[in-house]
């Protein structure tokens, strides 16, 4: 994960988030806890944020586990302005 580009998973609540952290967590993803960007309209105030290189596998792995995500983000920030592109 670099702080320039990165995912973030969105949730309709924050039980979701936590799950989502967690379950990533135990499988050695590096993954953060992050506020969700305004422009991004979501439930729950929380994302996850994680390496963009791993969106096909986290997704998957979620789908598998039963977690409710509401979407995948691809962020690239440059200087003050982010992008961010659903995925």
């Amino acid at each position: 994960m670099t702080d320039n580009e990165y995912g973030l998973i969105s949730f309709a609540n924050t039980h979701h988030a936590l799950k989502t952290e967690k379950l990533l967590k135990e499988r050695n993803y590096s993954v953060e806890m992050r506020p969700i960007p305004p422009s991004i309209s979501a439930e729950c105030g929380f994302g996850v944020e994680f390496d963009i290189g791993k969106v096909e596998e986290i997704e998957e792995f979620l789908k598998e586990n039963t977690v409710q995500t509401e979407g995948y983000y691809h962020i690239i920030k440059s200087g003050n302005k982010k992008s961010i592109k659903k995925l």
